[in-house]
């Protein structure tokens, strides 16, 4: 009767075993990801994530070009998704934000946040709980203000794990960062972008009335704010900025006045 238990047992082990994981499909052609790399990734996101069956592209530098602006349109109430880079050197790296891009003036995040290389070798660098500078990205910022104007992955202001500029055409990787205790993730510190794509998961119905919402509000927002004097909007800048209006010394308004 022990032996037929234990035969029993092992059958079941076996069973689990060899139940396939079902490994997600990206909804698009990559520029960046190639399956083993998706079936590496999978791995290492939360259990929570792994249920779904397909990845969808949110932004793509070759299809919707070069610029900080329009990539932070695309990820924006997005939620948890990757942002994987690849330069002109053929190294691809990125992170995996477990939430939302957003414009603010410090980090947030979470612990689920980590940063990985793809080619040309794999390698996952998840958080050492030393700090919780994960996630940070602002734009739009004038050159006169403090506030620092960028992408960055983990370390600190100026010396980030992972930075790109807000023309997306270049880079920092910066090694021995606190946040994940990473090397420089690209062949040499500095580097070129050849690419930059997001990918995400499939949106719940609530979800995507959040953001239709919030890109009409935006949309009507631009839409007003060039059929006023935009003398009436100087005191209103940071409202339109966290709008997503271009505002400052290369901006919509700041132009205007210039030819008046």
């Amino acid at each position: 009767m022990g032996n037929e238990n234990t035969v029993e047992k092992q059958q079941i082990v076996q069973q689990v075993q060899t139940i396939p994981i079902m490994v997600p499909t990206l909804e698009s052609d990559s520029n960046t990801l190639k399956q083993d790399d998706v079936e590496f990734l999978f791995q290492h996101l939360p259990q929570e994530l792994k249920t779904h069956s397909t990845w969808s592209l949110l932004y793509s530098s070759s299809r919707d070009g070069m610029s900080m602006r329009t990539f932070y349109s695309a990820v924006q109430l997005r939620g948890p998704q990757f942002l994987i880079i690849k330069d002109t050197k053929s190294d691809v790296f990125g992170c995996f934000a477990p939430e939302s891009w957003d414009k603010r003036q410090d980090f947030y995040g979470s612990e689920k946040c980590f940063i990985f290389k793809l080619s040309p070798d794999k390698a996952v660098y998840k958080s050492t709980k030393i700090n919780k500078n994960y996630m940070y990205l602002s734009f739009g910022n004038s050159s006169h203000s403090p506030i620092y104007n960028g992408l960055g992955v983990g370390g600190k202001i100026g010396y980030f794990a992972i930075e790109l500029d807000t023309d997306l055409n270049h880079g920092t990787s910066n090694a021995n960062c606190a946040t994940f205790s990473s090397p420089t993730l690209s062949s040499d510190r500095k580097f070129e972008v050849l690419e930059v794509e997001a990918w995400g998961f499939p949106m719940d119905n609530k979800s995507k009335t959040t953001l239709k919402n919030t890109q009409d509000m935006q949309s009507l927002i631009q839409q007003r704010a060039k059929k006023v004097d935009p003398k009436d909007f100087l005191g209103d800048v940071s409202i339109l900025q966290q709008a997503g209006v271009k505002v400052g010394e290369s901006g919509y308004f700041q132009e205007k006045l210039q030819k008046e």
